[in-house]
């Protein structure tokens, strides 16, 4: 300590036990050594600037050494030539500019903390430190002390116009990001400039940023230099590992913050007219089937063969979502908006009144007109029908087409108990009808808080069908093996005898669980939808493939029923 009172300046070199840092023999704290931390105490109260000269071989918390102390090198554990190369930093023979490849937490307790991490079904909003109910920390904020890419340098650099070449891009086409970057300081340096992305939607999630490009350059005092990175599809892309017959990796795309892929291109070739639902007075609606090369139909059944009024809603409501989605967006994404608003605007929901009777018919056939005469009561999975028939611009239907068909005059309330579980409505042809009947519609019809004279909250009514469903599985009635609290589910899949809507009654039970009825039920049942996705996991290869869980399984028949 006499000697660093004597000094002008003091360098303090302060490492991490060599041996503790190889292999298995890590500690668990993330501090530096107490003796040593003692020591940097000391020093700093000589009132003598302080640089810490910093070896470790791996990140530490540093919260204390961040705030007191006026200077940290971090070096790692260098090689031979590492003295020459420390010094030469020391001494301002040369300006740093190396960036961190690894994340330097505030506290153990944020580990496992790192720049490329998932997004969280709760996300804390920006540039918030604390929100209730959302992901974060009681007593520390989630941004590390150092985050990935983190260095600093002898002079400061600001960073302006970012810009891009373009709005969009299609997957043949690339643009340019640039950004202009100043040398704001008073000493020459070198700047890594580095380029992130990240891919909002995707066939698979991708971290919240991923680092996609780096450019070093040197800039005087006062100079600019503008820094471009060209993007092109695969810069965005992300490999996903497959097992197909070829055993090639797929590229997979999304749509990445600002650009939209091949995502965009895909919904393009869907919205189409199917040929074959059209008759001379443009009777417009989608069929169960069709083929999307050419745009006909594929009969589902032999009078089925024309439009399906029940599915075209489904796929409105879809069409929809992504309507509003892209709305406000680039040109390209408006356009393909607008021709989504064209096609809802062409669906003939009053045709299928079959002669202006007040209630909804399921089908109609170019070839066998009505004869399929299925007319649409409720309560079944047929309500956003009903809802987007009511609500649309061209092709509306009265009020007493949801009351007289749907509602049948007030016939669809029928208070009931199964399973001693309360329901509200009639379910047709059964107590409690599959979990399809609890989801199709709620896809873009929100249940939280809706209501009708006939239902006094749809959200309540489904989370009670829904755990129906898993008391009568739980139950096991008909002694299936496999069904318990932690496997149940039921609902419309391929089945012992090909297709099958399995519900919760002898009848219809099978003794096949499909894995989307619970896992798409989690936003009712969040918990025991949970218990199941974790026992499937569990079940591992059984039911799970390439592509996610499989459509359906029995184990009492030693079944695997997949969806082709």
């Amino acid at each position: 300590m006499n000697v660093a009172r004597r000094s002008d300046i003091i360098i303090a070199a302060l490492r991490r036990i060599v041996r503790n840092e190889r292999g298995k023999q890590q500690p668990y704290r993330l501090e530096p050594p107490d003796v040593q931390q003692n020591l940097l105490k000391e020093l700093l109260k000589t009132g003598k600037p302080v640089v810490l000269v910093l070896f470790t071989g791996r990140p530490l918390t540093l919260n204390w050494e961040q705030d007191h102390v006026p200077a940290i090198l971090n070096v790692w554990f260098g090689g031979s030539e590492a003295a020459y190369a420390i010094g030469d930093v020391l001494f301002g023979d040369v300006n740093p500019s190396g960036k961190l490849t690894m994340t330097f937490p505030k506290n153990v307790g944020q580990i496992p903390l790192y720049y490329a991490h998932k997004n969280t079904g709760r996300p804390l909003g920006q540039g918030k430190w604390f929100e209730k109910f959302r992901s974060n920390y009681l007593d520390v904020d989630n941004e590390p002390l150092y985050p990935f890419g983190y260095g600093l340098s002898y002079t400061t650099f600001s960073y302006s116009d970012i810009d891009l070449s373009h709005s969009s891009m299609d997957m043949n086409g690339s643009l340019t990001a640039a950004v202009t970057v100043t040398n704001t300081g008073t000493w020459p340096g070198s700047e890594v400039v580095q380029l992130y992305i990240r891919d909002v939607v995707g066939s698979s999630t991708r971290p919240v940023k991923e680092l996609k490009g780096f450019q070093k350059i040197f800039l005087e005092p006062g100079e600019m230099k503008i820094v471009r990175f060209k993007i092109a599809p695969e810069t965005s892309a992300s490999w996903l590992a497959t097992s197909l017959p070829d055993d090639r990796p797929r590229l997979c795309h999304g749509r990445t913050e600002g650009f939209i892929w091949k995502r965009m291109e895909k919904i393009y070739l869907l919205p189409r007219k199917p040929n074959g639902t059209v008759s001379e007075n443009d009777r417009f609606a989608y069929p169960h089937w069709w083929y999307g090369d050419t745009g006909k139909v594929k009969p589902f059944g032999q009078k089925d063969n024309g439009g399906d009024l029940v599915e075209t809603a489904f796929i409105m409501q879809a069409l929809l979502s992504v309507h509003q989605y892209y709305i406000d967006g680039s040109p390209a994404e408006q356009a393909l908006a607008a021709r989504i608003d064209k096609l809802w605007r062409e669906v003939d929901w009053n045709f299928y009144r079959q002669n202006g009777q007040n209630v909804l018919y399921w089908h109609w056939s170019p070839e066998y007109g009505w004869e399929m005469n299925f007319p649409v009561h409720g309560y079944n999975e047929c309500l956003i029908m009903y809802i987007l028939a009511a609500a649309s611009p061209t092709h509306g239907v009265p009020a007493a087409v949801y009351h007289e068909g749907w509602a049948q005059n007030g016939a669809i309330v029928d208070p009931h108990k199964v399973e001693n579980i309360e329901l509200h409505l009639r379910y047709q042809g059964t107590e409690a009808g599959p979990l399809f009947w609890a989801q199709y519609s709620f896809l873009g019809l929100d249940p939280i808080g809706l209501k009708d004279e006939y239902c006094a909250n749809y959200f309540d009514e489904m989370r009670n069908l829904t755990l129906v469903n898993r008391a009568y599985c739980v139950r096991n009635p008909k002694h299936y093996k496999g069904f318990g609290p932690d496997c149940w589910g039921l609902t419309a899949s391929y089945s012992v005898n090909g297709y099958a809507a399995h519900a919760p009654n002898e009848r219809d039970d099978q003794g096949v669980i499909s894995p989307t009825a619970a896992l798409s039920s989690i936003v009712y049942t969040p918990e025991q939808s949970l218990q199941v996705m974790r026992h499937l996991y569990e079940m591992g290869d059984k039911v799970f493939g390439p592509y996610g869980f499989y459509d359906a399984f029995s184990e009492t028949d030693n079944s695997l029923f997949i969806s082709v």
